[in-house]
Order: C-alpha cells, then sequence, then structure tokens
C-alpha cells in the first residue's frame, strides 16, 4: 500500500523520458499542476507533437542520456527501453526525486495516480490500486470524474 501524498509542482521541475502514449497520458495530467516539464524522447507520437506546438512543455529530441534525471523534483521514465528507465529512475532517485518507472512498480518510489480534478472548487482526487489492479484504478478515477461533475448538486 502507498500513502496519499498530494504535493504543489508549481515553479517544480517534472521530467518525461518518452514520447509515446503513456508519456501523453503522464504529461497532459502533469499539465494541470506543473509550468516547467521537460520530454526528452527521440521519437514523440503525434498526440505528444500536437503538445510541443502548443509551446506547453520544452522537447528534446533525443535518447535519455546520464545527467538529464540530475536535479529534478519529478521524473517520469516511460520509454519501451527497460535499460533506459532503470538508469533514469535510479539517477533521479539519488538525487531525491519522485520517480515513477512505468514499467516497474518496483523502481518507484510514488506511483502516478489517475486524477480527477474540478479547478472551480479545487478538488483534486488522486486514485491507485497500489499497482496491482490498472483497470480498477482507471474505473474508479472515471467515476470520480463524473463524481466531481455533479459537484454544484453536492452543496
Amino acid at each position: 500500500m502507498f500513502f496519499p501524498i498530494f504535493v504543489s509542482l508549481e515553479h517544480k521541475k517534472c521530467v518525461v523520458i518518452g514520447g509515446g502514449t503513456i508519456a501523453v497520458r503522464r504529461v497532459r495530467t502533469l499539465l494541470d499542476f506543473c509550468n516547467d516539464i521537460t520530454v526528452i524522447s527521440p521519437t514523440i507520437c503525434p498526440e505528444m507533437e500536437y503538445i510541443v506546438k502548443e509551446n506547453k512543455i520544452t522537447y528534446y529530441s533525443r535518447c535519455y542520456r546520464q545527467g538529464d534525471g540530475k536535479d529534478v523534483f519529478l521524473l517520469v521514465a516511460c520509454t519501451n527501453d527497460r535499460t533506459v528507465n532503470h538508469q533514469a529512475g535510479e539517477e533521479a532517485k539519488t538525487s531525491g526525486a519522485f520517480v515513477s518507472v512505468a514499467d516497474c512498480k518496483e523502481e518507484c518510489n510514488f506511483l502516478f495516480p489517475g486524477i480527477a480534478a474540478e479547478e472551480e472548487s479545487g478538488a483534486v482526487i488522486g486514485v491507485c490500486a497500489s499497482g496491482k489492479n490498472h483497470s480498477l484504478a482507471k474505473k474508479l478515477t472515471g467515476q470520480c470524474r463524473k463524481l466531481l461533475k455533479g459537484l454544484g448538486n453536492l452543496e
């Protein structure tokens, strides 16, 4: 079981290693909370290209290099290369960063939650199934989003 914690990402450096569909999901979530996101990947999917064109993130079109995980607050390693994910995660952890390694729960020091948020009220719900049941976490996140959409009915 992981303890839920809510932290400010304002003015904190967040790095995503990878440019595919998982990276896009992580970046889209982070964009609501962080204004300093860097993506490092030799290639990116069309959805990530769109985010880059909107100038919402910094993008380096290259492979991960030693030093990319240094002095970051949060790092997400989500490439299709196990070795790269491991190296990036280990480097960031030695700097004290929060690290999510998409293909190895045991190498994470936090699990990236499903997020349901409602901006006007400031309500944020994080959903996690401790890395054991992604389908359940996805369903619960969807239900939480529906709940927040009906927030006006709760008052």
